[in-house]
Parts: structure tokens; C-alpha cells; sequence
């Protein structure tokens, strides 16, 4: 049987070093839609989740995602690596490809390496 292959972005509006990045805006598109974009060139993921936490401050990211129908996980705001474990768990994953929004240039080819 084949792996699921998922990139799972790692999103939250509480940047210490950049308070809503994951929202802002680059010519009219938010850095997080800049980053889906990028990674859905890949021809080896199955698909993409983005992480966020169940802060309220969140609810910005989770309502982006359901727009746009993105796949969506909300998990602990001070534990990432359980976050992540829980949304691969959710989306039955068996191989993450950790992503986050500070990286929203990713290259596709560089995930399927």
C-alpha cells in the first residue's frame, strides 16, 4: 500500500517575531495561500493541512481554510509537535512534510527530493 504523503503548515496568527504574517498580504494574496500554492506543485504529496492552534486569534486561519476548502487542523497552541502529530493522525498521514509560512518561496521540487 502506498504512503500518504502530506505537507502539513504549521500557521498561527501569534508571531512573536511577525504579529499575522500568516495572513498578510502580497499583491492581494495572503502569504499562506502564497505557500499552498507553491507546495501543490509537487508531484509526490497526497496533500496539504495547515495546523493551527484553538486560540480564538486563530480563527482568522481556520475560516481562510474552510473558504477555500484547505484542509484544517486545530491542535494545542504551546505544544507544536503534538499539533502536528494529532493533524497527521486526523488526515490518517504517514509521512509529514513539516512546512511553515516563514519559507513561503518553497520550491516543489525540493519537497520531492
Amino acid at each position: 500500500m502506498a504512503k500518504r504523503i502530506f505537507a502539513i503548515i504549521q500557521a498561527r496568527m501569534n508571531s512573536i517575531r511577525f504579529q499575522g504574517k500568516v495572513m498578510k498580504e502580497i499583491k492581494g494574496m495572503p502569504l499562506l495561500k502564497i505557500l499552498i500554492e507553491r507546495i501543490k506543485d509537487s508531484k509526490l504529496l497526497n496533500g496539504i493541512i495547515v495546523a493551527t492552534t484553538v486560540n480564538p486569534e486563530d480563527d482568522i486561519i481556520y475560516e481562510y481554510c474552510q473558504k477555500n476548502n484547505i484542509n484544517i487542523f486545530r491542535g494545542s497552541e504551546n505544544d507544536l509537535v503534538e499539533r502536528m502529530l494529532f493533524a497527521a493522525k486526523a488526515y490518517d498521514v504517514d509521512v509529514i512534510v513539516e512546512q511553515g509560512v516563514d519559507c513561503p518561496l518553497v520550491d516543489a521540487k525540493l519537497i520531492d527530493l
